[in-house]
């Protein structure tokens, strides 16, 4: 019913991949219904791989992306299509990884954008793709 918040881990994935839907009724800071924080150690070790694969639609609230400097991949998610139009302008996407250091998305993702390597990491849109609700 609430948000999404994950941060302050060291661990190399943090696997959601059943989390379909945020409702965001209750928001991270008044604002946010996903934010993934300080997620990081020492010797550039953290979180790498997000897998959200499922992850299709924010009903309410922003996404913030802050001090991660070795997640891959979330970058290339076509995050207007998750969230609702109305937070987007109240995104704060800040990546900090260099592409080199990520795999790419599989060249079978259709719109470039996935959650990991692999084509089951692959971004399904939902959104973008069928007519706007």
């Amino acid at each position: 019913a609430g948000y999404v918040l994950i941060a302050l881990n060291t661990v190399e994935k943090i696997p959601l991949e059943n989390l379909q839907i945020i409702r965001g009724n209750v928001l991270y800071e008044n604002m946010h219904a996903l934010s993934v924080l300080s997620n990081y150690g020492t010797n550039k070790t953290g979180l790498q791989e997000l897998p959200l694969r499922n992850l299709h639609e924010i009903l309410q609230g922003a996404v913030r992306f802050s001090n991660n400097p070795v997640l891959c991949n979330v970058d290339s998610i076509k995050w207007q299509d998750i969230v609702d139009d109305s937070f987007v302008s109240n995104m704060s996407m800040d990546f900090q990884n260099h592409a080199g250091n990520c795999q790419k998305c599989d060249p079978s993702c259709p719109n470039g954008s996935c959650w990991g390597p692999g084509k089951e990491n692959c971004q399904k849109l939902t959104k973008i793709i069928c007519a706007q609700q």
